[in-house]
């Protein structure tokens, strides 16, 4: 069917995402929203479910709301724009509604997103090899850090290349298991091109939180106890053998237990200074607990705390390095409240339909939400809303949809 079809295109443009230039990042959102609206004016019954929307809308809506209740009448129109993906992605979906979706086949996103991750890292490590970063033993790691922005098409900041890179090994083992002996084949080889990548990136929160959600699947997906205990100390086994095998990974890690990390603000030291911005954060928000300094002023408020701290550290400009923290700046105990409810109830969502990979992947994002603002960027705001209407009203596959309605 032609509705099938125009669904189906709009999954492969989201799972070339990790494919699509910086500038043309909101082009699937673009066809999708056109798709949805087409969809609705078509129907006979035109149905449309107001409560999921306001939910899964809620984190674009309470950000925008802030802006009056907190009397700051600041609109930032940058931040507007770029996380305007919050509210028109939940449209589309609810625009076209969750019957539409009972035939959609999640592998259609999954193989696509798979692949161009997997094309994403060839062309880094092409790239790498062209500027002789394998040249030295031990590599240094910043240099793979500070090129990957440069890339041509690709320019974009390492942790979000890392968390497309997470994303794919996550789908990796899930749709492993129902694919043919050929394409097996190329899915692990496009895992172990990520997995290298993702190390090379060294980005240490993705790492964390990418162990952390294969465990969690580990855990839900085996029923035998011991098969869960050896998987898991296998898996941690391989993360700390892999981040030793990179000397310079290995240097990004120890920051962790290094006594000045706690005791001093250094530069060089990427945990040290997310410290001082988690502090200076929370002493911000006690300045405002209740409703916040309104949407986009927070950053504006931290800059003040930056200046009593140091000169580079207001050079920096850094947000609150924490998407909970970045709310609750901003809007107070109502917008984080909102978000804690937004996770909680696709949490529950997951654990209800033993959606085993949607609940580590949610895993994963929530960790990556604790020391980055992925929702203020395109690369990351995009994929998080999609993604989580995507396993809101898709089921694991195709027949356990029909079998279901």
């Amino acid at each position: 069917m032609l509705k099938d079809k125009a669904l189906n295109i709009c999954l492969l443009l989201f799972g070339l995402f990790p494919l699509i230039p910086g500038k043309l990042k909101g082009l699937p959102v673009i066809i999708l929203i056109i798709t949805s609206f087409l969809f609705f004016l078509k129907k006979k019954k035109k149905r449309f479910d107001v409560i999921g929307f306001c939910i899964f809308s809620s984190l674009y809506i309470i950000s925008f709301l802030s802006i009056f209740y907190t009397s700051s009448y600041y609109f930032p129109w940058d931040k507007i724009e770029t996380t305007l993906s919050l509210f028109i992605i939940p449209l589309s979906f609810f625009l076209i509604g969750e019957i539409d979706f009972i035939k959609i086949d999640r592998a259609i996103f999954h193989r696509t997103f798979i692949y161009s991750t997997g094309i994403l890292t060839l062309l880094c490590l092409i790239y790498y090899a062209q500027n002789n970063l394998f040249d030295n033993f031990p590599f240094k790691v910043n240099s793979f850090r500070a090129l990957i922005t440069k890339i041509p098409f690709v320019n974009d900041h390492p942790i979000y290349v890392s968390l497309f890179l997470g994303i794919a090994l996550l789908l990796c083992i899930d749709f492993y298991k129902g694919s043919s002996r050929t394409e097996k084949r190329f899915i692990f080889f496009a895992g172990i091109l990520n997995l290298v990548h993702m190390f090379l990136l060294s980005s240490k929160g993705v790492i964390i939180g990418f162990t952390l959600a294969i465990i969690v699947y580990v855990l839900v997906a085996n029923k035998s106890f011991m098969a869960r205990i050896l998987v898991s100390f296998t898996i941690v086994l391989f993360v700390i053998g892999s981040i030793l095998l990179f000397p310079n990974l290995e240097r990004r890690f120890r920051e962790f237990v290094k006594k000045t990390t706690y005791t001093e603000l250094r530069m060089q030291n990427s945990s040290s200074i997310r410290l001082a911005i988690f502090k200076c954060t929370i002493e911000k928000i006690k300045e405002k607990p209740l409703f916040g300094y309104g949407w986009g002023k927070g950053n504006i408020i931290l800059k003040e705390c930056y200046k009593t701290r140091s000169e580079q550290l207001l050079s920096l400009g850094s947000n609150s390095h924490n998407q909970f923290l970045g709310y609750y700046l901003d809007g107070g105990i109502f917008a984080f409240g909102v978000l804690v409810f937004f996770l909680i109830y696709l949490f529950k969502h997951a654990i209800a339909n033993k959606d085993n990979m949607f609940l580590a992947i949610l895993v994963l994002f929530v960790f990556i939400l604790n020391i980055e603002n992925i929702l203020v960027r395109q690369s990351g705001v995009i994929l998080f809303i999609f993604i989580m209407l995507f396993y809101r009203f898709t089921k694991k596959n195709a027949k356990d949809n029909l079998i279901n309605q």
